[in-house]
């Protein structure tokens, strides 16, 4: 009697064990339907027609017609919050509503009824997880300096070679520091044997507009310190050490996505020594390759 007791205790424990497997199944079982004007329903399609759908939340029915309906995700397969990073750079935090093996289908926010399509190519990665790479950037940037008040020194436009480097700034998405050092000479226009030399070295903060696929626009503020030797034409030299800052703007293209770009680049620079300021104007283009 013992054990016939023990093993009709033994069919129904297995009996309730799977009642309650198949019961945790069931419910798991929901669909997500996502509506046009951009709200999530949740629950259990029981019946589905040419015109719409009927979804069962716990004791409630619920009636859809199919022109109220983006789409339907079966499962739990519910839209989560990424973060991604695109081949050129740029970091951008979505909620991924849908995806397969050549693009996915994101939303700015939760409830928003806008969708866009992101292709696969254009994705470097996705991340549950905020990070910011380093996107380490070395560049050369040839321009012209045009001063702007050199007083009786007439000084005259000349060249200004600059080399740099950028980085992600680790602080905020598409936030780049630009690390720049160069090198001019200008002569006077009226005094013979005048001239000025500066080298410059500045840290910027730069921030990434993104225009279109391969186009940004990029403004900029920094400053720095920098070294200058001004030439009297009498054979005097005066040394001395500055105070920089600049301001400005570019458009960078980058072909493709992909490591190389080229840009034109506006700029205010200013130059205090502690007893005068200096002034120009700088107009170049900059030919970078990205690591």
């Amino acid at each position: 009697m013992r054990v016939q007791a023990t093993r009709a205790i033994q069919a129904v424990s297995i009996l309730l064990a799977l009642c309650a497997v198949f019961g945790m199944t069931h419910n798991a079982a929901a669909e997500i339907v996502y509506l046009k004007n951009g709200s999530v329903v949740k629950g259990t399609i029981v019946r589905e027609t040419r015109t719409g759908i009927t979804l069962k939340d716990g004791d409630r029915e619920r009636e859809i017609p199919n022109a109220d309906i983006t789409r339907v995700m079966y499962g739990n397969m519910d839209m989560e919050e990424v973060y991604i990073l695109g081949m050129d750079g740029s970091i951008t935090r979505e909620y991924m509503v849908d995806q397969d093996k050549d693009a996915i289908t994101v939303r700015d926010k939760p409830d928003s009824p806008a969708e866009r399509t992101i292709l696969r190519r254009d994705i470097r990665e996705i991340s549950r997880d905020a990070h910011y790479p380093v996107d380490l950037e070395f560049y050369m940037k040839p321009a012209a300096f045009v001063p702007l008040d050199s007083g009786r020194a007439d000084l005259k436009t000349t060249g200004q070679y600059t080399l740099g480097m950028g980085f992600n700034s680790m602080m905020a998405p598409n936030l780049r520091l630009m690390f720049e050092t160069g090198f001019l000479r200008s002569e006077s226009g009226t005094n013979s044997g005048q001239s000025l030399r500066i080298v410059p070295v500045t840290l910027s903060l730069a921030y990434n507009y993104f225009l279109a696929r391969e186009f940004t626009l990029i403004p900029k503020l920094g400053g720095g310190l920098g070294i200058s030797q001004f030439e009297t034409g009498e054979g005097d030299v005066m040394k001395s050490n500055l105070l920089a800052a600049t301001a400005g703007c570019g458009l960078m293209y980058r072909p493709n996505r992909g490591a190389y770009s080229f840009g034109l680049w506006a700029e205010y620079a200013f130059f205090f020594d502690g007893a005068s300021v200096f002034q120009a104007g700088v107009i170049g283009m900059s030919c970078g390759y990205r690591l």
